[in-house]
C-alpha cells in the first residue's frame, strides 16, 4: 500500500479496495445461493475480501489523518 500511494491518490486506492471487496462479496453470495462446499463459500471470498480491505483501511486512516490539523487529538 505504501508503495501504491506514491503512484496513485488515496481516493483512488480505497475505491479499488472497496470493488475488490464486493467482488469477493458477490462471490459468497454466488457460492452460498449455488449451494456450493463449505470451503468455496466462505474461506475464498474472505481472502478476497481481506485482499480488499489491506486496500481500505490503512488509505482511510491515513485519508482521515490527513484532514486533522492536531494529529495528537486526531489519532485517539
Amino acid at each position: 500500500s505504501a508503495r501504491l500511494v506514491k503512484k496513485y491518490s488515496l481516493a483512488f486506492l480505497i475505491k479499488i479496495g472497496l470493488i475488490i471487496c464486493i467482488g469477493g462479496t458477490l462471490l459468497m453470495t454466488f457460492a452460498a445461493v449455488r449451494s456450493v462446499s463449505v470451503l468455496a463459500t466462505l474461506f475464498f471470498p474472505m481472502m478476497i475480501i481481506y485482499i480488499g480491505l489491506s486496500f481500505v483501511l490503512p488509505n482511510v486512516s491515513s485519508l482521515a489523518m490527513s484532514l486533522v490539523t492536531d494529529k495528537s487529538h486526531g489519532s485517539a
